[in-house]
This record gives C-alpha cells, structure tokens and sequence, in this order.
C-alpha cells in the first residue's frame, strides 16, 4: 500500500496537485494547514483522504487526531501543534505509544522528518507550499509492505514549480 502524505498547504495547491498528478498511490493523508485544502485535493480523486485540523484551521470544522489502521498498521494523524512538536518530539512518543501506533503523520514545523524512534515512525512531509528557510517544498510517500512501514520524502524542483 502507498500512502501520499501532504502537510501545510496554506491555500496554495499547485505543489500538491502536481504530486497528487506524479504519484501513485491508495489513499492520502493530510495533516493539516489548511485542512479545507484537502477537500479540494479530495474532490480530484477516488481514493480515501483522511484529514485533521492544524492550528491555522480555527474556523473549520473536523477533527484534531485521527487513528488510520492500513494493513495492520496503526497510524497517528495530527498536526503536531498541540503535542508542541516544534520544540520536542517527546509528547509526539507519548501519544503514539498510547494509541499503540505505529507511525506517526504530523505537520506544524514545516520540515521534512523521517525518522524512527522507539520503535515508532515519526513522519513529517514537510510543507508544499511554505518550507521552512529557505529550504525546498516537499511531500511524502509512506509505503506499507508485510509487516514493514517506511517512508521517504520528495522535493518539487523551484525552477519547474
């Protein structure tokens, strides 16, 4: 299974559209800012897309977290900004392990992350619109095969976007 993971679209859909066009994949998560984007995003395709609020979502409705079980896997959606992700991952840990999850999908810092701690996938695809100083626009593709979960990001080239 192939997981499309998008993060901090912030009103500007052309990174996310041109990858939602590139990949192929089984289903999208977004992981919030600005969660109404994903509905745009959804209305262009026909798979699943789960979503969650960010913190510039404040007049939107939905929901803060979300657990996604894809192929036996648990996965945390969330933003990131109320477990401050931002200055640790610690709380970000915390609540995966109660959930009993697997990986974890998040956004907020606008920085790719993929990394594995505690045996747990921490997951940021980065922002396709707005990187963070200066670095590139990014997305994600989180893979499920057997037992195995992983992840890899993907960078838009600035000269062609």
């Amino acid at each position: 299974m192939r997981v499309l993971v998008l993060s901090d679209t912030h009103g500007d859909l052309k990174n996310a559209l041109y990858a939602l066009q590139k990949e192929q994949y089984d289903i999208i998560l977004h992981a919030g800012d600005f969660v109404r984007d994903a509905g745009e995003l959804a209305a262009q395709v026909k798979v699943p897309l789960y979503k969650v609020l960010g913190n510039c979502d404040v007049y939107d409705l939905g929901v803060e977290k979300q657990i996604i079980e894809l192929e036996g896997k648990k996965i945390l959606l969330i933003h990131g900004h109320q477990l401050k992700v931002k200055t640790t991952y610690q709380r970000l840990l915390y609540c995966a392990a109660e959930e009993n999850a697997d990986a974890v999908v998040f956004g907020h810092t606008h920085e790719p992350l993929n990394i594995e701690q505690d045996g747990i996938l921490l997951f940021n695809p980065g922002s396709t619109s707005r990187p963070k100083h200066g670095q590139q626009s990014s997305y994600g593709i989180m893979e499920i095969k057997g037992d195995k979960i992983k992840g890899d990001i993907y960078y838009f080239k600035r000269k062609n976007l």
